[in-house]
């Protein structure tokens, strides 16, 4: 009996473990990241800051979706990026920048502001090896 219990443990621990885990995105997802950033840069050549920074965030909350990384919101599964991630801060700036815009009645983006986050959430992906 006790081994009936320390097999099921050993199971579900590894179950666990199995889908707790961060992988990597498979091509296709990498081809879709790679067609919306140029999405997200078009975006911002036509001036048109805030649409590229909510697409920039969209973008990164995908790739963070599809690595497994837990979490119900894109602020959630950043936490639980903070032990790997290596431009951390500035991703989390950039992504305050996209609340704003989105919270905030009156929060204009400026030019040098925009690049700047859409800057940032590029270094990200490309640091995950994702574009």
């Amino acid at each position: 009996m006790i081994w009936y219990v320390v097999i099921v443990l050993v199971f579900a621990i590894f179950l666990f473990w199995l889908t707790s885990r961060k992988k990597n995105l498979n091509k296709v997802d990498r081809e879709m990241v790679a067609k919306q950033w140029d999405g997200v840069e078009e975006l911002f050549n036509q001036n048109r800051y805030k649409e590229a920074i909510l697409e920039a965030d969209k973008t990164f909350y995908f790739v963070l979706k599809r690595m497994n990384i837990k979490g119900a919101t894109l602020g959630e599964r950043l936490k639980n990026t903070k032990s790997f991630l290596k431009n951390y801060h500035n991703t989390w700036e950039a992504h305050k920048i996209r609340n704003r815009l989105v919270h905030e009645v009156d929060f204009e983006v400026s030019t040098k502001q925009a690049k700047w986050a859409i800057e940032e959430f590029k270094k990200t992906i490309k640091s995950l090896n994702v574009l």
